[in-house]
């Protein structure tokens, strides 16, 4: 059972952190250089968790602290795709 949820959180993260460099990859420019190096150090940790450790719980912590660290940048993101949408529409458009 642990082997599983181990299998798991391993796939999770490897989800994670492959979505997170897509989006600074594009988006990268929306980051101060402190919260850039924030990011990166905890996608560090991450990738080191799921090559060492082998607690589940431990990965799933590391995850929980990255999606935290980076949800400022997604709201940024989505904001800036809402503003692009409605770019030239009128309230009664929408």
């Amino acid at each position: 059972m642990v082997e599983r949820r181990l299998a798991e959180q391993k796939v999770e993260a490897a989800r994670v952190i492959e979505s997170l460099m897509a989006a600074l990859k594009q988006d990268t420019h929306l980051l101060n250089k402190e919260e850039k190096v924030a990011i990166d150090n905890t996608v560090n940790k991450l990738v080191n968790c799921t090559q060492e450790s082998s607690s589940p719980v431990a990965i799933e912590n590391t995850i929980k602290q990255l999606d935290k660290q980076t949800q400022d940048f997604a709201a940024r993101r989505i904001n800036i795709s809402i503003r692009q949408a409605l770019s030239g529409h009128s309230v009664d458009e929408i």
